[in-house]
């Protein structure tokens, strides 16, 4: 919903973007997908898109 709504995080939100978007490596090297590290990498690259517009 906020990618469709923001029209900064079109290219990143998509399914073909980013994916390593909310990925983090674990204490034993596995890998996690964190949703809410996810809105806020997104919400971040929002607000610099912003500042450098």
């Amino acid at each position: 919903m906020m990618c469709s709504d923001v029209p900064y995080l079109g290219q990143f939100c998509s399914l073909e973007g980013n994916q390593e978007l909310g990925k983090v490596v674990g204490t034993t090297g596995e890998t996690l997908q964190s949703y809410p590290l996810a809105l806020t990498q997104l919400l971040i690259t929002y607000h610099m898109l912003k500042a450098a517009s």
